[in-house]
């Protein structure tokens, strides 16, 4: 069947033994959990899936509550440093009165 093929007296039986070695080794160093994915059945990667996807929505939950509560903190420290500007400045308007007397 070699023969037959495109190219077949290029490569030597050497080279094809080493072309399945590399191979093999790029199989041995494939990350060890996307190995596991691809043992599970059906079901089991749904299920996987599923998880990660209620996991991500917790998250996402999570940060949205940290962002409002941050947002509403700012929006506090605002309006308290603008009442602290409106006393500062009435009382400057009062010293004013005052002096002019």
């Amino acid at each position: 069947s070699r023969s037959s093929s495109p190219g077949a007296g290029l490569l030597t039986e050497s080279m094809l033994k080493e072309e399945e070695r590399l191979k093999e080794g790029e199989l041995k160093i494939q990350d060890p959990n996307v190995q596991k994915v691809s043992n599970m059945v059906e079901s089991q990667r749904y299920a996987r899936l599923q998880h990660l996807l209620d996991k991500s929505s917790i998250f996402s939950k999570l940060l949205l509550k940290k962002m409002e509560d941050q947002m509403e903190a700012n929006k506090k420290e605002s309006l308290r440093k603008k009442r602290v500007r409106k006393r500062k400045n009435g009382d400057d308007k009062t010293k004013d009165k005052s002096t002019e007397i």
